[in-house]
């Protein structure tokens, strides 16, 4: 599967709208950043037809640093998932 970077997204949807790639690049940014916003207040983003964003605990585990074979844990952290939309799956047939 190819890889579409940010840039490409832009180019993409101003072509496409016939907006200018400048006002485009501010409403994706305002986009993620909202998004951002609304996960460190702790909110689910849902996008309808598209998927949702949401916090997930990652648990602390054990790990062991190979220099000096010492075993440690991780501590607790906090990241975000995304789950895509029954309309985003991908079908194959």
């Amino acid at each position: 599967m190819e890889t579409t970077t940010k840039k490409d997204l832009i180019r993409s949807i101003a072509s496409k709208s016939g907006l200018k790639k400048n006002l485009v690049k501010k409403i994706i940014e305002m986009l993620f950043d909202e998004i951002k916003s609304q996960y460190q207040d702790g909110k689910n983003i849902e996008i309808r037809k598209f998927g949702h964003f949401y916090p997930f605990l990652m648990k602390s585990r054990p790990f062991v640093i190979p220099s000096t074979g010492q075993c440690t844990k991780t501590s607790e952290y906090t990241t975000i998932k995304f789950r895509a939309s029954s309309h985003m799956a991908l079908r194959k047939g």
